[in-house]
C-alpha cells in the first residue's frame, strides 16, 4: 500500500506535536504556580511589615500608658527601678516586633524558593517536551525506513487469472 508511509509520517508528526504541546502545557502550569508563589512571597513581606509596624505602634501606646500611670501615682518614670523596668519592657517589645519581621521574611524566602523550583520545573518540562518530540521523530523516521522497505514504491503487478 502506498498509504502506509504517508500514514506513518502523519502519525509521527502528530506525536511530535503532541509531545511539544504537552511539554509546553506542563511548563505553563509550573510557571503559573511560580507566579503564585512569587505573589505569596511579596504578600508575606507586606503583611510582615504591616504587622511589625502595628506591633510597634501598639507597644508605644502601651509604654505611654505605663508612663502616664506612673506619673498619676506620683512616681518619676525616668528614674529608679521604674525606668529600668520600662527599658526592659521596651527591649522585649522591640524584640517581639523584630521576631515578627524575621518570621515573615522566612515565610517569604520559602515562597521565593518555591517559585524558583517551579520555574526550574517549567524549564525542564519544556525541554522534556522537545526531547520527546525529537525521539518521536527519530522513531518515526526509523519506522518509515522499515515500512518503505516492505512496501516498494512501485505497485505490484495485478495478475488476471
Amino acid at each position: 500500500m502506498a498509504f502506509a508511509p504517508i500514514l506513518a509520517a502523519v502519525s509521527t508528526a502528530v506525536g511530535a506535536l503532541g509531545a511539544v504541546y504537552q511539554g509546553n502545557a506542563a511548563a505553563a502550569q509550573a510557571n503559573a504556580q511560580a507566579d503564585n508563589a512569587a505573589m505569596n512571597a511579596r504578600n508575606a513581606r507586606l503583611q510582615g511589615n504591616a504587622q511589625e509596624e502595628t506591633m510597634r505602634r501598639r507597644n508605644a501606646l502601651q509604654m505611654g500608658n505605663v508612663r502616664a500611670a506612673a506619673v498619676e501615682t506620683g512616681f518619676d518614670p525616668n528614674s529608679g527601678s521604674l525606668a529600668s523596668l520600662q527599658v526592659n519592657n521596651a527591649q522585649e517589645m522591640e524584640l517581639d516586633a523584630l521576631t515578627s519581621r524575621y518570621s515573615s521574611n522566612l515565610d517569604a524566602i520559602s515562597f521565593d524558593n518555591e517559585a524558583a523550583t517551579r520555574r526550574s520545573q517549567a524549564s525542564a518540562a519544556r525541554k522534556s517536551g522537545y526531547l520527546n518530540a525529537f525521539g518521536t521523530l527519530a522513531q518515526g523516521a526509523a519506522n518509515y525506513g522499515s515500512v518503505s522497505k516492505i512496501t516498494p514504491n512501485t505497485p505490484a503487478p495485478y495478475y488476471y487469472p
